[in-house]
């Protein structure tokens, strides 16, 4: 009886000793990037990710968050994004995030473009772009006199 308590309770340590050593060798080391960097990098994975929701949600947000982080990570996508729709919302996002060769990759997407409505999105983006400029720029003119 008294073999069989210390053969359960040599066990039971076995188990516990075995857990809790696999349980520190299963934590991760705390990552050097802040969580906003990890937010980045996370949204640019998503935005070239083959998910076609998953794409869409993190294209809107980059935009939305005026990620400027991430425009290069669009205009790479814009130049090789087959779904029309998406082709739109990369623009509107660069839009959104105000970038000018983002704009103007817009522009050389216009002259190449087949789909009637990507077309006529990419024509108002750049004219409204071209107009908020050029207001910014008459606002800073009158102001600063």
């Amino acid at each position: 009886m008294k073999t069989l308590k210390v053969t359960l309770f040599v066990l039971a340590a076995a188990i516990f000793l075995t857990s809790t050593s696999q349980a520190k060798t299963g934590e991760k080391k705390p990552s050097k990037l802040t969580r906003y960097e990890q937010c980045i990098e996370n949204l640019g994975r998503a935005i070239t990710s083959e998910n076609d929701g998953l794409r869409e949600s993190a294209i809107y947000y980059a935009g939305k968050y005026k990620m400027v982080e991430l425009k290069k990570t669009l205009i790479k996508q814009l130049s090789r994004e087959k779904i029309p729709s998406i082709r739109i919302l990369i623009s509107l996002s660069l839009y959104q995030i105000g970038d000018a060769e983002g704009i103007e990759l817009v522009k050389e997407i216009y002259n190449k473009e087949k789909e009637e409505q990507v077309k006529r999105m990419c024509t108002d983006i750049f004219k409204e772009f071209e107009n908020t400029v050029f207001s910014d720029s008459l606002e800073y003119n009158t102001t600063s006199r």
